[in-house]
């Protein structure tokens, strides 16, 4: 190919149109291309051809490209061998590209080229999709590097980009929070020398979870904000390494009790593992009566917490008294996890009073009940299961899901094998009672 023949440049224009593909993918058979015309060569083309190629050839060479898997080398000793590097992957790109694996086994690599390869591909090609840049070592016995470097904010560039993988090129911290910033990034595979790090100022490793003090203003500042009273939806997670630490990372009532004023609030999730949010009954009351259009509560709890560390915080553990105020002032909530103290003491079944708090409402309709139709209880604390099933399903008709993650497997499906049976006796409770055309009513104090 020479540059007086311009013939040539049009043929090659002519079909290189037709190119979707450029090699094959690793991992791929050669029989698995089918879509559009491939070129599935090692590319070992001579430096001349490269040369004509850049001076004269059209931009880009190959316009509708989709994909390109491309080995870049010094190429073969001969009259036109060069010492010094040329990348040919640039002269590849187009604007159609979806997915790039770009390779190089140049013994003489330029420790900086992966930067230009992906500088100029976020100029050319900004709807990449997938990308792959590596430093090919075993091809020749010579001392070469063993890593490439990645650095600057290009990456930033390719915003539809969900995959990126350097397993041996170094990304630089300004490369990663490029990345870090892409929206839809899913796959994420580099090589990173830790010592260009400041690890101190990220948030990683081996880190308590937040101080009650810390949580409790940032519960003040959310519920000062001028829009309090217009917050429909509000997740807080709690970031920390998830290890145990003893009596830290549990928050109680008071701490929380700032965003009990959340008046138009319909979802409220606090969330982060080796965390636990606890409310006592009078804060579930409150939180019932300010909050009627409440439809999710989530409050995490740690799945294996250790007794002896939460003792003290047993105490605070909503009873089932909170639980009935909840139904009553929140009847449209269908999702809870919440820790609650479900044990029915003896004091319980000894004062007439207690029973009469913790009575349930009457439900002559599933259409009058509570909405709640899931209910994480982890790290509640359990008695009977026969007397947690049969009060569940008389405070929640329609519950359908209970989960307890800290208990073993036969002792987490008792209640929810229970709760099933209770759940079909009151159904065909309530079908007789109106079949009969009973009223049912809530009993009276003179009646307990």
């Amino acid at each position: 190919m020479a540059a007086e023949v311009s013939s040539d440049f049009t043929r090659f224009f002519t079909y290189s149109r037709r190119v979707k593909r450029l090699g094959i993918s690793r991992g791929l058979p050669c029989g698995n291309i089918a879509e559009g015309y491939a070129l599935t060569s090692p590319h070992k083309i001579s430096f001349a051809v490269w040369d004509s190629l850049s001076a004269f050839g059209p931009r880009p060479l190959l316009p509708n490209i989709i994909f390109i898997h491309h080995k870049e080398w010094l190429g073969d000793i001969g009259v036109d061998w060069r010492k010094v590097s040329f990348h040919s992957a640039d002269l590849l790109f187009g604007p159609r590209l979806r997915k790039v694996e770009v390779a190089c086994v140049d013994p003489y690599l330029d420790f900086m080229y992966a930067t230009e390869v992906i500088r100029n591909l976020s100029y050319i090609a900004t709807s990449v999709e997938e990308l792959s840049i590596e430093v090919d070592t075993n091809v020749y016995e010579l001392p070469i590097p063993t890593t490439g470097y990645l650095s600057g904010t290009e990456l930033s560039f390719l915003g539809r980009l969900t995959s990126f993988s350097s397993r041996t090129v170094c990304v630089a911290p300004d490369a990663l929070i490029a990345l870090a910033t892409l929206p839809f990034l899913e796959t994420l595979l580099i090589r990173a020398n830790v010592a260009e790090y400041p690890w101190d100022a990220m948030p990683h490793g081996d880190r308590p979870p937040p101080p009650q003090a810390h949580f409790k203003a940032l519960c003040v500042a959310i519920g000062s904000l001028p829009s309090s009273r217009s917050i429909v939806d509000l997740s807080i997670t709690l970031v920390h390494s998830g290890r145990n630490y003893p009596r830290k990372g549990i928050y109680r009532s008071e701490d929380i009790a700032p965003l009990l004023s959340l008046l138009a609030v319909q979802r409220l999730i606090i969330s982060g593992d080796g965390c636990t949010t606890i409310l006592d009954d009078a804060a579930l009351e409150a939180l019932s009566q300010s909050c009627p259009d409440l439809v999710e509560l989530v409050l995490e709890t740690r799945p294996r917490f250790r007794e002896e560390q939460y003792r003290s915080a047993h105490e605070d553990l909503p009873t089932p008294w909170g639980l009935v105020q909840l139904a009553r002032g929140c009847p449209h909530i269908t999702k809870l996890a919440l820790a609650v103290d479900l044990h029915f003491s003896a004091a319980y079944y000894a004062d007439p009073n207690l029973q009469l708090a913790w009575t349930t409402p009457v439900y002559r309709s599933v259409c009058e009940a509570p909405a709640l139709q899931e209910f994480d209880a982890t790290g509640s604390l359990f008695g009977d299961p026969m007397s947690i099933a049969s009060f569940l399903s008389l405070l929640f008709p329609q519950l359908g899901v209970i989960w307890n993650h800290a208990a073993s497997r036969g002792a987490r499906g008792m209640p929810v094998l229970f709760h099933a049976w209770f759940t079909r006796v009151r159904r065909q409770e309530r079908a007789w009672a109106l079949k009969e055309r009973m009223r049912l009513r809530e009993p009276d104090s003179s009646e307990a």
